[in-house]
């Protein structure tokens, strides 16, 4: 017949032995303990220093200059020593249909006796970026 006292856990590494100090409450690892926590604690908080200076810096510096043509005065001086004028040159008799802005590019696409068209301008620079003429498709026969 087997005892119930062989069947019992034995203690390992971790658990104490009979009147042994268990490892977690010995002193030294109470001091190593403390010091870990305090310096998460510190890093915690200088982490937060961190993050709360760095709005404050982006909030108080001044704000990047508008690009040429939006939201500046006709006349007014830009960064780049342009003014705020952009001068397009459509051709005679030309109607401008529609305007669509994407980031800092313009495109104006424009109605004239000659045909229709739509131009790319980079409105930063004030540079033409590309003038597109727009042309009827007309099958091979002429007639549709």
């Amino acid at each position: 017949m087997t005892d119930s006292t062989d069947t019992a856990v034995k203690p390992d590494s971790t658990t104490a032995e009979a009147g042994e100090v268990p490892f977690i409450e010995r002193p030294e690892t109470v001091r190593a303990l403390r010091i870990v926590v305090f310096a998460m604690g510190v890093v915690l908080v200088l982490g937060f220093v961190a993050v709360i200076g760095r709005i404050v810096y982006l909030v108080s510096r001044p704000t990047a200059p508008a690009p040429i043509g939006v939201g500046v005065a006709a006349g007014a001086p830009t960064a780049a020593g342009r003014s705020g004028a952009i001068d397009l040159a459509l051709p005679a008799g030309a109607q401008i249909r529609t305007l669509a802005l994407d980031g800092d590019r313009l495109a104006v696409h424009h109605i004239s006796p000659d045909g229709a068209g739509i131009v790319v301008i980079d409105i930063a620079s004030g540079n033409l970026m590309s003038r597109i003429r727009l042309t009827p498709d007309v099958p091979a026969g002429g007639v549709r």
